[in-house]
């Protein structure tokens, strides 16, 4: 009698999913590329929506093979995306206005995929997921000047954020921010009494709040808020991908966007580096 393997299957269509993925990954960019009669359905920006989905789920499950086989192609096929949708010619129209910024969400996806990586790289110990999104970004950023791309990238942030309706493809993001808003509130947490002007009044009476125990800075900043997740992956790709970069202060991401995360990284630095003396 045979015996039916369930474990096998699973495996096998778990491994079948992730070939279909990277064909996904390879199409997308290919699509792209070419035009379509406006009766067939929009075949790459579905695959590029399922490669990202894909990419996401990949650095929460701490794959970093999956990350590095699908990174650079959706993040070139964002980029040909943007060009695809972005409107040949300005004008003062709001149709104009809206079709640039529908144009601008892969540009979004992206920086907060790449914001998210660095989070999940640390959040895992795992070097590995962050490094072919930092250097696919090195690359793209050095092949011309430096300063205009920057520029370019913030002014999508900007616009998109500039008005009052809701954002394309805001809804998805917003999903994804969640998703890591739930992996931070899992993270152990310790209590540390409330000493008001360094005088305890009594030991029944003294507060206690909970701080996140995480050896990286960027996980404690963003774990500090059990309930609320105060930063989004834009808000990283700001602090670890823009702000070391020359001319950096001049860039105008909106005023929507808080720039005080790399600020309170480094405090945070400082912090355990001071902890960790003090315990030696």
């Amino acid at each position: 009698m045979s015996k039916f393997d369930i474990h096998q299957l699973i495996e096998k269509k778990r491994h079948r999913k992730k070939e279909l993925l990277k064909l996904m990954s390879e199409e997308n960019v290919l699509l792209s590329l070419i035009s379509k009669p406006e009766s067939y359905p929009d075949f790459a920006g579905q695959f590029l929506n399922n490669v990202g989905e894909a990419l996401f789920n990949a650095m929460c499950e701490n794959d970093s093979e999956m990350v590095e086989t699908l990174v650079q192609r959706y993040f070139y096929g964002c980029l040909l995306q943007y060009d695809k949708l972005c409107p040949d010619e300005l004008d003062k129209g709001m149709q104009s206005l809206n079709n640039l910024k529908i144009a601008t969400a892969p540009l979004l996806d992206i920086m907060n995929l790449s914001g998210y990586a660095f989070l999940f790289s640390e959040y895992h110990d795992e070097p590995s997921l962050k490094q072919p999104i930092e250097q696919t970004w090195n690359t793209y950023l050095n092949e011309e000047v430096e300063s205009q791309r920057l520029q370019s990238l913030a002014a999508s942030v900007s616009l998109s954020e500039s008005g009052i309706e809701i954002e394309h493809r805001s809804l998805l993001r917003t999903r994804w921010k969640q998703i890591v808003q739930k992996f931070l509130s899992d993270v152990e947490r310790e209590e540390v009494p409330i000493n008001y002007n360094s005088v305890v009044i009594s030991a029944f009476l003294v507060e206690r709040e909970t701080f996140p125990k995480h050896k990286s800075p960027l996980v404690r900043v963003l774990a500090r808020h059990p309930d609320y997740l105060f930063y989004d992956g834009i808000d990283i790709f700001i602090a670890k991908y823009v702000h070391f970069r020359e001319g950096e202060e001049k860039l105008d991401f909106g005023w929507k966007r808080r720039r005080d995360l790399a600020e309170q990284i480094k405090r945070e630095e400082i912090d355990i580096s001071w902890m960790n003396n003090r315990e030696k």
